[in-house]
């Protein structure tokens, strides 16, 4: 009977409930998952949108249009590609309009909140020293 209730005392002690943990620490590490995503976000579309917008504009810089008038006609001639420069400058812009904000707000919630997750705790600590010996109680806010 003894080995039977050791048995179970090991298993409780040893399963970790999610009913039992502190609901604050679980609310602070769900915002830190949130915010982390968040800032990775937008460190993807500031990268993604740079690299977009000079990419553009080096098609731009690269690209053409020559009109010629010949007495009452014109024509236009291109050479490079002044559509895709455009359309990579306008998704550049977009990228990163988007991504900066994103990645500076993400960025400063996160370390918001691993603040606050650091914050919350509460130790017991039983000290068997020589030099110190008793029962301390440590409260971090």
């Amino acid at each position: 009977m003894k080995i039977l209730v050791a048995a179970v005392v090991c298993f409780v002690a040893t399963f970790q409930s999610y009913a039992q943990q502190n609901p604050e620490k679980i609310f602070y590490m769900e915002k830190m998952e949130k915010y982390a995503r968040m800032k990775n976000t937008g460190k993807t579309l500031t990268v993604g949108g740079g690299v977009l917008f000079v990419v553009g504009m080096v098609i731009a810089s690269n690209s053409s249009t020559t009109t010629h008038y010949n007495g009452y006609t014109t024509q236009t001639s291109t050479q490079g590609n002044p559509e895709a420069a455009f359309l990579c400058i306008l998704l550049g812009s977009g990228g990163l309009g988007a991504g900066i904000p994103l990645w500076i707000v993400g960025n400063h919630a996160h370390d918001k909140y691993k603040g606050k997750l650091a914050g919350v705790s509460l130790n017991l600590k039983i000290q068997n020293d020589n030099y110190a010996r008793g029962l301390g109680l440590a409260v971090r806010f």
